[in-house]
């Protein structure tokens, strides 16, 4: 095994695709988070390839970056190299059948699919994340979910790409086999099946949504839900209310009055701070309920795909 991975040279070809030492705060929509030892921004499938074959070879560790809105960088940042999905933007369309590549914006995907009046993806049009974060953790909103639209994936894995049916990722309440690391990869590639349908029709139905967010989840630095809602029983946020965690504060980071599943940072270079409201918060929830609430929020680790 290579014990000093982080001596190794970047290949010449692969030169413009890699940066070292990027503050992934610049890169995480709460703005926290040390330096990575390399960024890679590919802008293809070969890109990808040819970068994966490097970190393999030199036993490097890797970790997949789509939107950065919900991860935690910590302040020591990353030991191993990053992969930035966000260069992986094109889309393509066969009738009501959507093959978008990883780190197109939801947001953006929703409104280009919907004017061309395929349905059926309006319920995403708040959610800031990209498609491939979306995949990893089966992102949903208002009842629905990616499950009910996914037909296949491209992922990239250490020894190559193949294609991997909706069925094998065993997609669940915000979690898949990508989230919990039964299958290790990079999504470069989603294929949706949406319906035809009217565009009038889905840019109200985005207007709907988009009002009923407005109303219950707050603006600001944010990484979205934090937790994750029980199987049965209250969802996160009332625990977390009934728990009295709207207002709870340390030093720049607060939970949202507005919504106590969601925290809200005010600095920069805080990630310390994030980490002990969340604990904060769970605790309360414990306490009180007696629920130990799962985290929806992940932490960057070269074991996890976000």
């Amino acid at each position: 095994m290579n014990t000093d991975w982080q001596a190794s040279e970047i290949p010449e070809a692969l030169c413009r695709l890699i940066r070292p030492h990027v503050p992934m705060r610049l890169h995480t929509s709460l703005r926290v988070g040390g330096p990575a030892t390399w960024l890679a921004t590919p802008r293809s499938g070969d890109e990808f390839v040819a970068a994966m074959d490097w970190v393999v070879a030199q036993e490097i560790p890797w970790f997949v970056l789509g939107r950065g809105t919900n991860v935690i960088f910590d302040e020591t940042g990353y030991r191993g190299l990053v992969f930035d999905l966000s260069e992986l933007t094109g889309l393509h369309l066969d009738g009501a059948t959507v093959r978008v590549m990883a780190g197109k914006s939801l947001p953006s995907l929703v409104q280009e699919v919907s004017r061309r009046g395929l349905a059926g993806l309006e319920w995403a049009c708040g959610i800031p994340g990209s498609i491939g974060g979306a995949v990893v953790m089966n992102a949903g909103a208002f009842g629905q979910d990616l499950a009910s639209i996914l037909s296949s994936i491209r992922l990239l894995q250490e020894d190559g790409i193949r294609v991997v049916e909706a069925e094998e990722l065993a997609l669940g309440y915000r979690t898949s086999r990508l989230r919990t690391g039964e299958l290790r990869g990079i999504v470069l590639e989603a294929t949706l099946a949406l319906m035809e349908g009217d565009s009038s029709a889905c840019m109200a139905r985005i207007e709907h949504f988009t009002t009923l967010r407005a109303k219950s989840q707050p603006q600001g630095a944010s990484c979205g839900s934090v937790f994750v809602n029980p199987a049965e029983g209250p969802t996160a946020g009332q625990l977390l209310d009934r728990a009295g965690c709207k207002g709870l504060r340390i030093g720049c980071v607060e939970v949202s009055h507005l919504h106590a599943n969601f925290i809200i940072n005010y600095g920069e270079n805080n990630a310390n701070d994030i980490l002990e409201l969340i604990e904060q918060m769970h605790d309360a929830v414990l306490r009180t309920s007696g629920i130990s609430l799962q985290r929806e929020i992940c932490m960057a680790s070269s074991s996890e795909i976000r």
